[in-house]
């Protein structure tokens, strides 16, 4: 046959060989009528038989359809009228079910033809394709199957749980047809809905994301079996299965545990809606089942070793110590931040090779020598040697400080044992060495202290104690009672440069400049600059000098303070590279200064108490010889009375003797107000008297002495009186005493002058001699009790010196001052009492006497 102008023909073939082969062909072939009802104009046996008719039945004149069983009336009349009309060829597949669970299909195909000696008639042939399409239905639920389990095993790479269980529903849902849900078992033993699809909205209830034990009982089973469970579609399943089902229009529940080595992980519920399913169907559910549960332990190990990963970079950095780790090539791959900040590199900086970093790192010299290529210990650990405790220092740059590490480093091995890298721990103990080096200082500086009472010789022992761990220099000035400075000798770390400390110490400070500093400098002081102290105290023109010729760097300033008073200033200063001070240096430098001020202290302290203890032997001498002189006449008289009475000479004998009685009485007297004054234990009985009146009677009773001595009394007193408050006998006792000191020290037919007057509301007094006069550096030292400016064996005028003490205690009870001036040895002195005279005072001077009484 071929096909013209869209009609078969039968090529040339005579009509009787047409008739026997259709009449035998075993596909079943009719040839019908071109117009509704599509009547049979012929029909072979297959074709008869279809309709279960035999070829002695006859077909002819019987509509189409009859003869077809099954067939699909309104396609096939359509296809039957587009031939007629078109002509052509057209199939329809057809299919329905002969019986429960068999599916018959076959292939309807019209075409229209011009057989011999019969026109142009639609020709239809029935093929039974059966076996054909269920190949194509195996062949394509196979595909499914692959295509499902490739959707799992593109998800395993994900590593992502989240993403692999959502793909994993859907290739379940793609392999039942239907809805798929997995529920993962949590810790608790509850079950949490993690993943889904295909899931309607009414279906919800019955798969919550948290199921009570009420629910999915079946799910619940296959977890605890550890097997796939199948259940059909059955009125007495539970409600929620049962719902499940009919809400799906479903016919099976499946439920696959997630099997592990570990155990069960969970589980895949599917709601099969496919009518015909295979023993292959479930296996390949089982297969995703299967890398479901692999490729979620995966994920789940992957999430733990990544958060674990996490955990230990965390550790990682907030360890305080650096940590280094290198690879079996001794290559620097990984350091923490304190590593970084040792390095001085950023969070981005890449790292330098070990080969970089191993000439920075230095072992110490002596014991403490344990590194060989002082690399970290690395190089041992990844010759196989753990290394632990070793000390080595490091520094970035030849201008950046020193830091001493104290490392441990170890191996890294894999399964085999074999070395793959090494890690290094160095714990950065600068502060700890420093501070164990500055406490060795101390105590070094301690026992120097307290060694010798010789302050000037012990602090530049201690200076010397301070280079190089304090400073390559150390200078130290005293400021002396006498206002005068000492330069100690200049202590420094460089032996070459004695010549520049022997120049140092020469060209030290005057005292104004140090006393200028010392006011200025409240506290302790660093200076990153070579401008220091050291060098700016200098001349202008020995300062440039000496600012080369010591290059400093930075430089330390610590006053030296005793008592609250500032006796000297300490100086360190570095000038090698890399040096620097920080707080807790300054820290040192202050506990040595305090320590070295009370040193200064304890010296002087020491000097002061040898000469109160000097002074206290020779007032006791004094003192027995002023209290033996005025023994001796009495002793002398009393021996002559005893031996020739005569009454001329008793007259004379009661007079020297009371003379000296009252001498002696007068200077007991002294002592015991002074006694008194010093305990806080005077009494004063304050009231109004006329300065005037007690001047001229204490001038009255000392110009006997003064006529004695042919000295001149000059008195100058203001008229009309001056009133004020006090006790009359303690300031007599006081102008006595001034007045009488006068007379003392002035010579034969000197001068003694008193003058008093009103200034402003205060009564002034002036007792002036043309006597010895005071020597300038003893004049802060006049009202000091025992204190005389003729000592030992200079000592020509007699007393105990507590005159002066005396008059100037009770002169402040009274609320007053004095003053004394002299212009030098031979010059003569000038004492000034002073004392206010308004009411203010006056009260003030009731109110403590009151108080003291």
């Amino acid at each position: 046959m071929r096909e013209s102008h869209g009609v078969v023909k039968v090529a040339t073939m005579g009509e009787a060989a047409f008739a026997d082969v259709f009449a035998h062909a075993p596909l079943a072939m009719a040839l019908v009528e071109p117009a509704p009802p599509f009547r049979i104009a012929a029909a072979n046996a297959a074709f008869l038989g279809l309709g279960g008719r035999r070829v002695h039945d006859g077909a002819r004149g019987i509509a189409v359809l009859e003869l077809i069983p099954h067939a699909p009336e309104s396609s096939l009349h359509a296809v039957l009228e587009s031939v007629v009309t078109q002509h052509g060829s057209q199939t329809i597949l057809d299919s329905w079910t002969a019986r429960p669970g068999v599916q018959t299909h076959r292939e309807i195909t019209v075409t229209y033809a011009s057989p011999p000696g019969a026109g142009n008639l639609p020709l239809i042939t029935v093929r039974d394709v059966t076996e054909r399409e269920e190949s194509r239905r195996r062949l394509e639920q196979e595909c499914m199957r692959l295509l499902a389990l490739a959707g799992v095993g593109r998800q395993m790479v994900t590593l992502d749980p989240d993403a692999m269980l959502a793909g994993a529903a859907a290739s379940a849902s793609l392999l039942c047809d239907g809805p798929a849900v997995i529920y993962l078992v949590e810790p608790g033993g509850e079950l949490r809905r993690a993943a889904s699809h295909r899931v309607m909205t009414e279906m919800s209830s019955w798969l919550p994301l948290l199921p009570g034990r009420h629910l999915l009982r079946l799910l619940r089973k296959a977890i605890e079996t550890r097997e796939r469970l199948t259940v059909p579609y059955v009125a007495s399943l539970p409600e929620d299965e049962r719902a499940l089902l009919t809400q799906s229009h479903a016919m099976w529940l499946v439920a696959n545990p997630l099997r592990t080595r570990a155990g069960v992980l969970g589980a895949v519920l599917t709601v099969w809606r496919r009518r015909r399913t295979l023993p292959e169907d479930f296996q390949a559910l089982d297969q995703v089942a299967a890398q479901t549960a692999v490729a979620l332990e995966h994920a789940q190990l992957h999430t733990a070793a990544e958060k674990e990963r996490a955990r230990l970079d965390l550790i990682l950095e907030e360890i305080p110590d650096t940590v280094w780790i290198v690879d079996a090539d001794a290559r620097l791959v990984r350091t923490n931040s304190a590593g970084r900040r040792l390095l001085g590199l950023g969070p981005d900086d890449p790292l330098p090779p070990l080969a970089e970093l191993t000439p920075c790192l230095d072992g110490p010299d002596g014991e403490d020598r344990a590194l060989g290529r002082r690399d970290l210990g690395l190089e041992s650990a990844l010759q196989g040697r753990t290394v632990t405790g070793a000390l080595c220092s490091f520094r970035r740059t030849e201008g950046d400080p020193e830091s001493w590490l104290l490392t441990s480093a170890a191996p890294l091995r894999d399964h085999d044992q074999r070395v793959i890298g090494a890690v290094s721990v160095a714990t950065d103990i600068t502060e700890r060495r420093r501070s164990e080096e500055m406490l060795r200082l101390l105590a070094a500086a301690s026992n120097t202290l307290v060694a010798s009472l010789d302050h000037r010789a012990t602090l530049t022992a201690m200076a010397g104690l301070t280079v190089p761990s304090l400073g390559d220099w150390c200078v130290i000035d005293l400021l002396e009672d006498d206002q005068t400075v000492v330069r100690l000798p200049v202590e420094h770390a460089d032996p070459q440069q004695r010549e520049t400390a022997t120049e140092l110490r020469r060209l030290g400070p005057d005292p104004t400049t140090l006393q200028a500093m010392l006011a200025g400098l409240q506290d302790l002081a660093i200076r990153d600059s070579p401008e220091a102290p050291l060098v700016t105290m200098l001349r202008e023109e020995e300062r440039t000098g000496m600012l080369r010729a010591l290059r400093l760097r930075a430089c330390m300033i610590v006053p030296l303070v005793a008592r609250g008073r500032k006796v000297g200033l300490m100086q360190f200063a570095m000038s090698r590279p890399g040096r620097g001070y920080h707080p807790a240096d300054l820290g040192v430098a202050e506990d040595l200064a305090h320590r070295a001020a009370m040193s200064i202290d304890n010296a002087r302290l020491y000097q002061q108490a040898c000469e109160a203890d000097r002074r206290k032997d020779e007032f006791l001498a004094v003192l027995s010889h002023e209290l033996r002189a005025p023994l001796a006449p009495v002793m002398t008289w009393i021996e002559i009375l005893r031996r020739a009475p005569d009454p001329a000479r008793v007259r004379h004998a009661v007079e020297v003797i009371d003379r000296n009685v009252r001498v002696q009485r007068a200077l007991m007297n002294e002592l015991l107000d002074l006694a008194a004054i010093t305990r806080g234990k005077v009494a004063l009985e304050p009231r109004s008297i006329d300065l005037v009146e007690l001047v001229r009677a204490c001038v009255d009773t000392l110009s006997g002495e003064a006529g004695a001595k042919t000295i001149r009394l000059q008195v100058q007193l203001p008229d009309g009186g001056l009133v004020v408050r006090g006790d009359p006998n303690r300031l007599h006792q006081v102008f006595a005493n001034l007045i009488a000191n006068a007379i003392k020290f002035t010579p034969e037919e000197g001068l003694v002058s008193v003058i008093l007057e009103r200034q402003g509301d205060a009564a002034v007094a002036r007792v002036r001699d043309t006597g010895e006069g005071i020597e300038p550096a003893f004049l802060p030292q006049v009202f000091e009790m025992f204190k005389q400016q003729e000592e030992g064996a200079r000592r020509v005028h007699g007393g105990l010196g507590i005159g002066l003490a005396l008059a100037k205690r009770l002169t402040e009870l009274h609320l007053g001052t004095i003053e004394v001036t002299s212009e030098g040895p031979g010059r003569g002195s000038e004492f000034i009492p002073r004392r206010s005279t308004s009411s203010s005072a006056i009260f003030a001077c009731r109110r403590w006497m009151v108080t003291n009484s």
